[in-house]
């Protein structure tokens, strides 16, 4: 069976840390799940502009963060694949060094069940926003303009929810004045 590009992404993304992770473990992990968060907060805002500068808002056009007007398709395409990939890389395959910054076992455990028993129907969201962004460009520009209505923005929105779900738990479960890792005996 043929995999899909967003399959593709997901499974280089894990194969890279699962080769780093021999070599080189990691200690602790909290600081990569946020990070990921964080690069992706601004892409509703981007997703918004895109459909606006391609319906002519040239005020749209000049805010784009992650992409010039002339390549704003091409970023589009390619958004389902970078997001699988990273996922993968810097969430999914990360959560086994949580213990590292204080979380306990049980809630690792759990995390890593959640997150996984995701990961097939987000990359079959992955595939359906990338299949989209490639047909009916106008229809989607429109519905990326308004914020909803197509499956970019609701995968955009299912992958940002279940990263945040994840940070929230961490906080959650890392005892009272574990939240530097630096304050944690041996760093």
């Amino acid at each position: 069976m043929k995999l899909s590009p967003c399959q593709k992404a997901f499974n280089i993304g894990q194969a890279w840390r699962r080769a780093q992770r021999i070599t080189h473990p990691m200690s602790f992990s909290r600081y990569k799940i946020i990070e990921t968060l964080k690069n992706w907060s601004d892409y509703p805002t981007e997703l918004r502009n895109i459909g606006l500068c391609a319906s002519g808002v040239s005020a749209a056009c000049f805010a784009l963060r992650h992409c010039v007007r002339e390549d704003k398709s091409k970023w589009l395409k390619k958004l389902p694949e970078c997001m699988v990939h990273d996922f993968s890389r810097n969430c999914v395959e990360v959560l086994y060094a949580l213990h590292g910054d204080g979380v306990p076992k049980p809630t690792i455990d759990a995390l890593e069940l959640m997150v996984k028993a995701q990961v097939p129907r987000l990359i079959s969201l992955g595939e359906q926003a990338r299949l989209e962004s490639k047909h009916d460009w106008q229809r989607l520009c429109k519905s990326l303009a308004q914020g909803k209505g197509c499956a970019v923005t609701e995968f955009v929105d299912e992958m940002q929810t279940l990263v945040a779900l994840v940070v929230d738990q961490i906080r959650i479960s890392v005892p009272e004045g574990c939240d530097d890792p630096s304050s944690q005996p041996g760093r």
